[in-house]
């Protein structure tokens, strides 16, 4: 037993730290397996007093035939070698990787290879990383994201509270199935979003504290899969959301305390899908609520902390899919509340602290008191 574990460990050494280690070993187990079915050739014919005839033309074809998956599993080698050096990088940097099998719902001591054979190749040869979180890291630099170059297959990177830069962001470039990203770093404007153009396959994004101010969302346009976008204390704008229009799956946006006066709402009439949206914050007027109307789908809306007074609420009386609406912080008075709700009356208000529920509505104790 210590004699497998000692070669296991010089196999994984050899592999990862010499040059072309991996190449090596490939070559010399393919040579390996060309002796050994020519010895079994050999054998078999002498036993069965088979005529033993190796030609040239069978050699090369044996050649080639173990060549192939031999190619094949260097490849899947050298992907193993730096998706491990970038998960080494990433901890070292007091981040945190999740393998597939770990998001698939296995125990983390028990994953669906035989641990043998892990201790003998480790387990980067036979996942990919899902996940790279940097949440509970110190303040990540762009030095750190570096590592995440070697993660070309994974889903969910996490950068909550980072330091990166624009320039750093050329790191993700190559990210082209990323799924979330979370983006906060208070360095990143318009001008590094140009790095995020390739990820076509992107389904949550998440830019709120940083220095973007919309016209950099012209790289994001294209995003037809983008259904979760949140850019809150940004310095986005009213015509910065006219690059929202091409994300056609999108449904949840958050713009609270951004610099948009609510023109540029209008972008959003063309997104099928769209029902949640949060202006908190901004300095969304009575006229900007004008431009809602074409939102026959929005099931959310907050308001709180913007120019909103009883005036803006007709705008909302034809949102006839409205099931929630917050007006804490705002001039909209009671009354104007009581004649929103005398032609939307199953509509939810949160206002001045109070809320006002449907005639309907009744919590689960006062539907079962016992």
């Amino acid at each position: 037993m210590e004699v497998f574990l000692f070669l296991s460990e010089w196999f994984q050494w050899f592999a990862f730290n010499e040059r072309k280690g991996w190449t090596v070993l490939i070559a010399v187990a393919a040579v390996c397996l060309v002796v050994v079915v020519m010895l079994l050739w050999l054998v078999v014919s002498l036993l069965f007093r088979w005529r033993f005839q190796f030609s040239l033309r069978s050699l090369v074809v044996l050649v080639v035939a173990s060549a192939i998956p031999c190619c094949w599993l260097t490849v899947k080698m050298r992907e193993a070698e730096r998706q491990r050096r970038a998960v080494e990088g990433i901890r070292k940097a007091g981040g945190r990787v999740i393998y597939a099998w770990e998001r698939d719902g296995s125990e983390p001591d028990d994953p669906p290879v035989v641990a043998w054979l892990i201790k003998v190749t480790g387990e980067d040869l036979f996942w990919d990383v899902a996940v790279a979180d940097f949440a509970a890291a110190m303040p990540v630099t762009d030095a750190e994201l570096e590592h995440i170059e070697g993660l070309t297959d994974v889903r969910f990177v996490d950068l909550t509270n980072a330091l990166v830069t624009d320039a750093g962001l050329q790191h993700l470039k190559g990210l082209t199935d990323l799924r979330c990203l979370y983006l906060t770093s208070p360095l990143v404007t318009d001008a590094g979003l140009v790095h995020l153009k390739g990820m076509v396959n992107l389904s949550s994004l998440d830019l709120s504290g940083t220095q973007v101010d919309g016209t950099g969302l012209e790289h994001l346009s294209g995003m037809t899969d983008l259904q979760v976008l949140d850019l809150s204390d940004t310095q986005v704008t009213d015509p910065g959301l006219e690059h929202l229009k091409g994300m056609t799956s999108l449904w949840w946006l958050d713009l609270s305390g951004t610099q948009v006066r609510g023109t540029g709402l209008e972008h959003l009439r063309e997104l099928p899908d769209f029902t949640w949206l949060n202006l908190c914050g901004t300095q969304t007027t009575d006229a900007g609520l004008e431009h809602l109307r074409g939102l026959r789908r929005l099931e959310e809306l907050y308001l709180a902390g913007t120019q909103v007074t009883d005036v803006g609420l007709e705008n909302l009386k034809v949102l006839t899919k409205l099931r929630g609406v917050y007006f804490n912080e705002t001039q909209v008075t009671e009354e104007g509340i009581e004649e929103l709700l005398k032609v939307r009356p199953m509509l939810c208000v949160d206002a001045h602290g109070q809320n006002h529920w449907p005639p309907s509505f009744k919590t689960e104790a006062q539907r079962d008191p016992n």
